[in-house]
């Protein structure tokens, strides 16, 4: 049982890590690009950044989790999910 405490403690230690790391890396390229760009200029990458995040939300929907915890799946089924996440990619593209 402690093993199982000690793995959730560094899994969720670990993806909050990630997570504020992206974040703060995001607020330092922010920063840079205030500085170089034109305000003109960062509003267009602010809102094509904005679309560009949305878009990849909608494409991710879930299929990852639910590949993760459904241990049945064949090859075949893992070869169109692949297929399904990769041509959806290229339509939102």
């Amino acid at each position: 049982m402690a093993s199982i405490k000690k793995q959730l403690v560094s899994g969720v230690a670990y993806t909050a890590v990630a997570r504020y790391a992206g974040v703060i890396i995001q607020l330092v390229v922010a920063g840079i690009l205030g500085r170089l760009l034109s305000p003109d200029d960062f509003g267009t990458v602010a809102i094509v950044t904005v679309i560009i995040s949305f878009f990849a939300i909608f494409c991710d929907i879930g299929i990852g989790p639910a590949v993760i915890q459904n241990k049945e799946l064949a090859k075949e089924d893992l070869d169109q999910i692949f297929s399904f996440t990769m041509w959806c990619g290229i339509v939102l593209a």
